[in-house]
């Protein structure tokens, strides 16, 4: 069974595999970071958007650590394209940048509906640079 430095930091840091996953890393971090703003700027009382933003980051960190590939020779060994390419992978996204624009409409805090959709966008961007790179091409298609 592999531990945390064998199995969730090469997910979280996957420069094994190339440029483009290293800036999708680097843009996932940049879109929690976002959450936990916008999270942080919410005055008190707004319990169900600060719930809101949290599942946006949970949803990002799920993303990151690539809960929906599937193992294949034991822990540790996944194939990420699987993983992109998962409808659980496309949800997750969704949810990533669908529930900013949520909390941008619903909060009170003029301050914080422009974090949220600056948030909303950047997630956004995120989902479709992944929608068509790995699940519309054959970016993942070997041989």
């Amino acid at each position: 069974m592999g531990g945390f430095e064998e199995v969730i930091l090469p997910r979280l840091w996957p420069d094994h595999l190339g440029v483009l996953m290293m800036v999708l890393a680097v843009w996932r971090f940049i879109i929690i970071g976002f959450a936990l703003i916008v999270l942080f700027i919410q005055p008190e009382g707004s319990t169900l958007i600060v719930i809101l933003l949290g599942v946006s980051g949970i949803c990002m960190i799920m993303d990151s650590i690539w809960v929906f590939a599937p193992n294949q020779n034991g822990i540790g060994a996944v194939d990420w394209c699987l993983h992109n390419q998962n409808l659980g992978a496309l949800l997750v996204r969704i949810i990533s940048f669908a529930l900013p624009l949520f909390v941008a409409g619903a909060t009170k805090n003029r301050q914080a509906r422009g974090w949220a959709l600056l948030l909303a966008g950047l997630a956004m961007v995120y989902f479709f640079t992944t929608w068509f790179v790995f699940q519309r091409s054959d970016f993942c298609i070997v041989g």
